[in-house]
């Protein structure tokens, strides 16, 4: 609807006067279409919504309009992938911020397409402008798109709840010959392979927690550089590489650690090899957890590591079947009420002659705590160093292995409230 100037009136835009006898001023004569059109558009936007007929008996109709929404408001009847709803009044074309509710119909798989009104099918997109993902968009959902000019964006895809919760465990892919990290992850091969663990985790990490798992899968290579959670919580994570030879997925520390799992988080990491570069800071451990992090390992190996290849500052780790393949500064290491523990019955192998600063070193309330039925070091004569280490309240708990359960060369020894057990 335009605005209609006064009648008589040549330019588009004169305001109405009021008349004015004692001056003799002539009151602005409307025109019909200034009295009809106001009416049939507030009739039509009543009629939109699907609301009752108009009537005079209700003089709140428009603002029952507006709380309604239903001239924003779409069922789906496309098929999985390919959104199609019709809306009333019909658009005749998209437009930027057009905002439009939809009740889908049904699960997404992946890349999806959105039509409304019959108009071109148009890409729907997360919120870093990349391609939905599996079951971003649920069946019975309503959830919100808005038209950038050029895609629909899916409201809260990505973020902490709305599409952003998982509905279901999801899987990353990680290749460093042939991926990129531009890509979404979604497949392993050259046209969704993510290319580092960083990449993944960070994707991974726009998921608020839930009670699903995002599986991050690494294909063979030894060029991986190190990984890390940020602290804040996010879902729960797994890392496999290849569970069968983990000596064909090298994790390197640049400088730092290899792996990191920080905040009130939970990784889970198998068949990879972790190592730090000689210079790394820190000292660069391994397998670490801190900040009241939970750290998983199973079928891993170590090369060559700076620091302590198991590292609990102020958190937990449980460890699996592991191999030393190289020299570190301790193999496990617990600091500020860190907790390092083993699953029951596995296996600790010595697999190259190696030398370590301590074996087991524990401090500042930190626990080393070995399960009663203990474990099996296979070629513990591997290990050149010291056998234990406690200090400052730190617990080392053998459940009765005795004081050479830990290998080395050198007598453990504790100080100042250090206690092993």
């Amino acid at each position: 609807m335009k605005y209609h100037q006064p009648y008589g009136v040549s330019d588009p835009n004169a305001p109405y006067v009021n008349g004015n006898p004692s001056t003799g001023t002539m009151g602005s004569i409307p025109p019909a279409q200034s009295v009809e059109y106001p009416q049939r558009e507030i009739v039509n936007f009543i009629s939109d919504n699907a609301l009752a007929p108009p009537d005079d008996a209700d003089l709140h109709q428009l603002s029952k309009g507006i709380q309604s929404g239903l001239v924003n408001f779409g069922v789906d009847t496309g098929v999985v992938n390919q959104m199609s709803v019709v809306l009333t009044p019909a658009l005749t074309t998209y437009y930027r911020g057009l905002r439009i509710y939809i009740l889908a119909a049904v699960d997404n798989t992946g890349a999806t397409l959105l039509s409304a009104s019959g108009l071109p099918f148009k890409p729907v997109v997360r919120r870093d402008g990349s391609d939905l993902k599996a079951n971003d968009i649920t069946a019975g959902s309503i959830q919100l798109y808005v038209y950038d000019g050029v895609n629909f964006q899916l409201f809260g895809a990505g973020m902490s709840g709305g599409a952003g919760l998982l509905t279901q465990n999801l899987d990353i892919f990680v290749n460093w010959n042939i991926g990129n990290d531009a890509n979404d992850g979604t497949a392993n091969d050259a046209a969704h392979a993510i290319k580092t663990p960083q990449r993944a985790i960070n994707l991974a990490y726009i998921y608020p927690p839930s009670q699903y798992t995002i599986n991050i899968h690494i294909a063979d290579s030894p060029n991986y550089p190190g990984f890390y959670t940020p602290y804040w919580s996010g879902p729960n994570i797994k890392v496999t590489g290849n569970v069968a030879n983990p000596q064909n997925v090298i994790v390197t520390g640049q400088n730092t650690h290899a792996v990191q799992v920080s905040g009130v988080n939970t990784l889970t990491c198998e068949g990879f090899t972790v190592a730090t570069t000689v210079n790394a800071a820190g000292p660069g451990g391994g397998f670490v957890a801190s900040n009241g992090a939970t750290l998983f390992t199973n079928n891993t190996r170590s090369n060559y590591v700076t620091g302590a290849v198991f590292e609990a500052y102020q958190a937990n780790i449980n460890i699996g079947v592991h191999a030393f393949n190289g020299n570190c500064g301790e193999m496990y290491w617990a600091f500020l009420n860190g907790l390092i523990q083993w699953t029951d019955a596995t296996t600790q192998t010595i697999a190259v002659p190696i030398t370590v600063g301590q074996s087991a070193y524990a401090s500042s309330g930190g626990a080393i705590q070995v399960p009663p039925s203990r474990f099996t070091i296979v070629n513990p004569g591997f290990v050149t160093g010291q056998k234990y280490y406690a200090q400052m309240n730190g617990t080392i708990g053998t459940s009765g292995g005795g004081i050479n359960f830990f290998p080395g060369t050198v007598a453990g020894s504790v100080t100042t409230g250090g206690q092993y057990l």
